[in-house]
């Protein structure tokens, strides 16, 4: 009887990777993945098999007897291998590859090609693997690294109570990941973080007997954890399982999930082919209907537009994307594929929630969504934290669709960018969030910093125009340091006279420290001072877009940065050069009291009036804003800058990569301020002219 060592996941992944160096080193080891997983594959084979024949020789005596046992009636087993080791009583079956010495490739390639025989589902699977394959006359896997190979992977037994169930496709996901690691994260395939899976099928109703559909289904990942979970929530031995179906248009992939699905043995079908150009699964001439369907398509695929205008089973009745994106064809793909009452889960692009809504209004994928939205399709909007995803650095979005919606014409937006593991490569999804999830859908409550019920007309007004990213909803803390703000920033700009103006126009609100700094609490909270009103931005300023090349004096224009905390500043001050380019045609000009940002850091505080000199040029990446002349910019300037301000900001970003956010310019326009009035204002500027020079006497 074989000796039996749990294996931890930490052991696994490093196994599996000593394993894939052995071949060539780590430099190299990602050119051979198809050869590694059909290897972990077989010695998970051969474990659970040596497993079945121990359980089996309980009853029967010995090892001999059982095998010939299961020979006679192979439904005893989910799988029969056709070849065992000499001493069958006290070696392994892996131990077959293991005393393999000569010509290893080719009787390697001999004995899965022979097993696959007396599996009908491996046929076309694991067969069509040449261990002894050449290209241009050289091996591309030498005896001698597949010798050490076996080896390597003979160190784990990977048996029923060894390892997790989902084996393959967690070798799979994490040996993408190294892959990723040491190619630059350009050799790593779309998959599914596990983490993300798991949500995904937490989420979804699952019930015994419904059949799950995955249409672009990798390694089967997704249904498999249906599978897993559906059987982990059900007491009871016997129930009816789910019956699963993918498509997979990736001949290699598919076989790592046919591969998957055997070793689950599933009830599960799974197709080779391009699902949205011929789906698989028809039913009288229309497309198969489904309970649950989940999917992670490759995000922001090209894609053939006759696949739209040609299609024959009436999926894109929303509209048809373009070329460049696929997105929302996916997506009405999975809806056409989905009972009345059915569910859908997708993992996409934050872009899908975003694009098109800041103005262009023609934009196909604003058409789509907002049909979409129409239908009262969209239940739930979850934003995941960035740098989960094995071949890009974006975040992504869950979106959850239900054709039989229980709260009509309200979505639950649900914001966990923040719930995550620091991890190397790549972070992972913090598992406590399943159940804050799980709970938040079930009582449909808005929960501050987390998640909250939106009604569809708000998504729908002016402002958000059909935008569905759920930090726009979200009332969040975004736990500004305004004690490190205020001292950073206003220090070094009329200290005195920053902290009075806030003082004189907030001052209800203030706290003061011993250090005269100061603190502003519950910011958005404040009531509008008397004589003073809210005014959208865009009613009180526009944007400029003079260039460097309208300059009549170039001598007397300083070439400037914009800093977080120090401001706008001259280039040659601070960096000691000029790092401009020589052609600054398209750069822009700012004058003093206008005001520059940069619309990706500016919820981090890049936002400045211009206050120390008369003119100056700046990146064309900057967008320049003239308030009207009858505001003092001095309080423009901090009023931009207030923590409610960046809250603004903040909320309003959008992007897959947390330092790649960008406000648009037309949210930027849509920002409530609360403003003097003309008289007021007058008022208030002679009275920050006497704080100034008292200010500067006192200096």
């Amino acid at each position: 009887m074989v000796k039996k060592i749990k294996v931890t996941e930490t052991s696994l992944e490093e196994w599996l990777w000593k394993s894939a160096c052995t071949i060539r080193g780590e430099d190299d080891a990602s050119k051979y993945k198809d050869y590694i997983l059909p290897l972990v594959f077989f010695k998970r084979l051969c474990d659970v098999f040596d497993d079945e024949l121990d359980n089996l020789s309980k009853k029967f005596k010995s090892r001999i007897s059982s095998y010939k046992l299961i020979k006679a009636d192979r439904k005893i087993v989910r799988f029969f291998l056709p070849f065992y080791p000499k001493n069958i009583e006290k070696d392994t079956f892996w131990s077959v590859f293991r005393n393999i010495k000569k010509n290893v490739g080719q009787e390697i390639t001999s004995l899965i090609r022979l097993t696959a025989k007396h599996n009908d589902e491996l046929i076309g699977v694991i067969d069509k693997i040449d261990f002894n394959s050449t290209t241009s006359g050289q091996r591309e896997i030498s005896d001698d690294a597949l010798i050490n190979l076996i080896e390597s992977l003979s160190s784990k037994r990977l048996g029923l109570n060894d390892v997790e169930p989902d084996i393959i496709g967690r070798s799979y996901e994490y040996l993408i990941s190294k892959f990723a690691e040491k190619s630059g994260q350009t050799a790593g395939e779309f998959y599914s973080p596990r983490e993300v899976g798991v949500l995904m099928s937490k989420i979804v109703d699952l019930e015994e007997g419904q059949e799950i559909y995955d249409p672009n289904c990798g390694s089967a990942g997704l249904l498999i954890k249906c599978y897993l979970e559906l059987k982990q929530n059900i007491n009871k031995k016997k129930f009816l399982p789910l019956k699963l179906y993918g498509q997979e248009n990736i001949p290699s992939t598919w076989r790592m999930s046919k591969m998957n699905v055997f070793i689950h043995n599933m009830d599960c079908k799974v197709e080779l082919g391009d699902t949205m150009g011929s789906p698989s699964f028809i039913e009288k001439n229309s497309l198969k209907k489904f309970d649950v369907v989940l999917a992670n398509p490759m995000w922001n695929q090209d894609i053939d537009t006759s696949y739209y205008q040609n299609d024959r089973y009436n999926r894109f009745k929303y509209g048809f994307p373009t070329a460049s994106n696929a997105d929302l064809g996916w997506v009405q793909h999975m809806i056409a594929s989905t009972k009345d009452n059915g569910q859908i889960a997708v993992i996409l692009d934050t872009g899908v929630a975003t694009r098109g809504s800041s103005g262009d209004d023609k934009s196909a994928e604003l058409i789509i969504r907002k049909n979409i939205l129409k239908d009262d399709l969209i239940k739930s909007v979850i934003l995941l934290p960035e740098n989960l995803f094995y071949n890009t650095a974006n975040a992504g979005l869950i979106i959850l669709l239900e054709k039989n919606k229980k709260h009509k014409n309200e979505v639950m937006m649900i914001d966990l960018s923040k719930d995550y593991k620091r991890n190397r490569p790549k972070n992972i999804l913090d598992t406590d969030c399943y159940s804050k999830v799980q709970k938040a859908l079930k009582n449909w409550k808005t929960e501050k910093d987390f998640c909250r019920v939106v009604h569809q007309k708000e998504i729908f007004n002016d402002d958000n125009n059909g935008n569905i990213l759920p930090t726009r909803y979200i009332e969040r803390t975004y736990g500004l340091n305004t004690e490190k703000l205020n001292e950073k920033k206003y220090e070094k700009q009329m200290n005195i006279f920053m902290r009075e103006i806030i003082r004189k126009f907030y001052y209800k609100k203030i706290l003061y420290s011993k250090k005269k700094t100061h603190k502003i609490s519950e910011i958005d909270t404040l009531e509008v001072p008397e004589n003073w009103e809210i005014k959208k931005i865009r009613e009180i300023s526009n944007f400029s877009e003079e260039t460097f090349s309208e300059v009549v004096n170039k001598n007397e224009c300083e070439n400037l940065s914009l800093t977080k905390d120090d401001g706008l500043i001259s280039q040659e001050s601070r960096f000691k050069q000029r790092l401009a380019i020589e052609n600054t045609s398209s750069y822009k000009i700012l004058k003093k009291g206008w005001v520059a940002y940069n619309p990706m850091v500016i919820w981090e505080g890049a936002i400045h009036a211009l206050y120390d000199y008369e003119i100056g040029f700046v990146s064309p990446a900057y967008k320049i804003v003239k308030f009207d002349d009858w505001l003092d910019y001095r309080l423009i300037d901090v009023i931009l800058k207030l923590p409610r301000t960046l809250n603004e900001y903040n909320r309003l970003a959008a992007g897959g990569v947390n330092r790649r956010r960008i406000v648009s310019e037309t949210d930027f326009e849509n920002i409530s301020i609360a403003i003097p009035k003309k008289d007021e204002m007058k008022k208030l500027v002679s009275e920050l002219n006497i704080l100034i020079n008292n200010y500067k006497k006192i200096v």
